[in-house]
């Protein structure tokens, strides 16, 4: 009633701890399992405090029945989960030694959970425990020794067999070639157990199982037996052509790490299959395909995912769409075979994804056609002919008037500056605040370049200057102002922005980053990854400059400045550049000037 009556939060909680103590301290097996029962479902600061001792003491005690062992075990990992300095870690190794050889197997699963959850915070101070773990995974799988109450459809306790599979991940092979010698027989025998089986329970069972073998294969890298890892691989490529869902999104999990540890060599020729998964009615399916497509990419296939991927995008629904548009742009800046495929394959993603287009995508572009002045007349021009047309996508119409305003002069003498305005101005009054912000930037640009602009933007400035967008009336006040200031000062503050200097990671990788944080499961394989392994981001010869927090604010302003871009001395958003080379395709890191504007 307790448990289901009351809140951890409740203040009527520490009325109850006695009474629960009583329980647990009694010789009453029933009422020791119901008062566990209790801190374990409610857990809070509360129980743990006053009652962690008491659970710890009743793990151990050799009077304790089964029954409540195993209740205790579990009720301890929650209230370790609530608190980590509830259990002075690295004293409980020989205290979990010993609770492993308890003959109960229900009592050490319990413990094996516990275990995984103490080894995951340290764990250097349960290393010692691999050959008690070993040994329990060898008379499950070698020995099938296990009583028929723990088999299912069976199979001897899978449940018990994923754990010690799992916590055998967290360390490198055994250097006791006797225990490396039992421990490779047991997965020999695992991984050649593929059959499917009639019933979905038996053959769920015996792949979670089969895949947690595979895990632990993949994490030993070229330290595991070499037989073993052609099988693991081999059984890759089968799961992942499979027509069960299921199998297929592990299969494509299971390869999709085997790339960040190893890199893409080994998942290269599985990429048609990868392909064909992309187009699954299940969209976790395509989710993991994509990041095998990502992960498999090199050189010598970059070029050839990336355009795969962009026929791809045109039929990709919105829960995906965003994801293969932030790994496109990645893919085409990390392997392009020249800028101006670089330039076209983003102009064709922009085009083709709308709304699914951060801010992040086009200001990368920014800074790689801003660094390159061999790009910038070629990328004036794509751009000139996308907001051209009526229904240009809002984030196309972003990165235009940024291009038109800075580069518009680079393509005078085919394009008056009359008809560059017209291009804009047809999308002025159909975009956001934050866009028409940025669309009147570069009207200032242009009248600056051209100044026969200056008459057909000035009404656009006049009507704003009583806006209620106090940006947009500060902009509109600002830029019919600059004029009279004299040509010298209106010169100076909208000169052409220059080279963004520094050596940053790519905001794009640094999103990607995140988002897989965000999203995949915490699970015991990415413990021991480190943040400089691959597994842990792409680093494919560094990035080229990026863009931070003091670069761009969410609507696409620039650095200093609360809102989107404002020319000022030095360019966009003050002159605050972004980051630097590191990329030497994409990035000079010493840009030569850009050519004078036309008189």
């Amino acid at each position: 009633c307790v448990a289901l009556m009351m809140r951890p939060q409740d203040e009527l909680v520490t009325l109850v701890v006695n009474s629960i103590r009583n329980d647990l301290l009694s010789n009453n097996s029933a009422a020791q399992s119901l008062a566990l029962c209790v801190v374990a479902n409610m857990g809070g600061a509360a129980f743990v405090e006053a009652l962690s001792a008491d659970v710890q003491r009743i793990l151990t005690s050799s009077d304790t029945t089964d029954s409540v062992r195993k209740k205790a075990a579990l009720c301890l990992l929650k209230l370790f989960r609530e608190s980590q300095h509830t259990v002075e870690v690295s004293e409980w190794s020989d205290r979990m030694a010993s609770l492993l050889e308890d003959r109960n197997l229900g009592v050490v699963t319990s413990v094996m959970s516990l275990l995984l959850g103490l080894a995951s915070v340290s764990p250097e101070d349960y290393e010692g425990i691999l050959p008690y773990v070993i040994h329990i995974l060898t008379r499950l799988v070698v020995q099938k020794f296990c009583s028929i109450e723990y088999q299912y459809y069976k199979t001897p306790s899978p449940w018990l067999q994923v754990k010690c599979l799992k916590f055998l991940q967290y360390y490198p092979p055994p250097e006791d070639q006797t225990q490396l010698a039992r421990l490779n027989d047991a997965l020999r025998q695992v991984v050649q157990r593929t059959d499917v089986s009639e019933s979905v329970n038996k053959s769920n069972a015996d792949h979670a199982v089969l895949f947690e073998a595979v895990y632990l294969i993949i994490s030993y890298g070229p330290a595991a037996d070499e037989r073993l890892r052609q099988q693991a691989t081999a059984l890759l490529g089968r799961f992942i052509a499979v027509k069960d869902g299921n199998i297929r999104y592990l299969g494509l999990e299971a390869m999709a790490r085997l790339a960040r540890l190893e890199g893409p060599g080994e998942i290269q020729k599985h990429k048609s299959t990868a392909l064909l998964s992309l187009k699954d009615a299940d969209v976790s399916v395509r989710k993991r395909a994509l990041d095998v497509l990502f992960l498999m990419c090199d050189a010598s296939n970059g070029v050839s995912v990336v355009d795969e991927l962009v026929t791809l995008l045109a039929l990709a629904d919105s829960q995906i769409k965003e994801e293969m548009v932030l790994k496109i742009a990645i893919l085409a800046e990390n392997f392009a075979a020249d800028l101006t495929w670089y330039v076209d394959t983003m102009v064709q993603v922009i085009s083709l994804a709308g709304d699914s287009v951060s801010d992040d995508i086009w200001h990368r572009i920014v800074q790689i056609v801003t660094n390159n002045q061999d790009l910038q007349q070629y990328a004036t021009a794509k751009m000139l002919g996308v907001v051209q047309v009526r229904r240009a996508p809002e984030a196309a119409v972003r990165l235009g008037a940024y291009v038109l305003g800075e580069f518009g002069f680079l393509v005078a003498e085919s394009v008056s500056g009359e008809e560059q305005f017209a291009a804009l101005d047809q999308h002025f009054m159909r975009v956001s605040a934050s866009t028409r912000s940025l669309i009147m930037s570069a009207y200032i640009k242009m009248c600056n370049n051209f100044p026969t602009v200056f008459p057909l933007a000035q009404p656009v400035f006049q009507k704003y200057t009583t806006s209620t967008n106090l940006e947009l009336q500060q902009r509109a006040c600002e830029y019919l102002a600059l004029p009279r200031a004299g040509l010298e000062v209106m010169e100076d503050v909208l000169r052409e922005m220059p080279a963004f200097q520094g050596n940053r990671a790519s905001r794009l990788e640094d999103r990607l980053r995140v988002r897989e944080h965000d999203t995949h499961d915490r699970n015991v394989f990415a413990q021991g990854e480190r943040p400089d392994e691959p597994g842990a981001g792409r680093s494919r010869g560094g990035g080229g400059p990026a863009l931070d927090d003091d670069d761009y604010d969410e609507d696409g302003g620039g650095g200093g400045h609360s809102t989107p871009w404002r020319p000022s001395t030095g360019g966009l958003g003050g002159g605050a550049g972004g980051g630097g080379g590191g990329q030497p395709t994409l990035d000079s890191p010493t840009p030569p000037p850009s050519p004078p504007r036309p008189p």
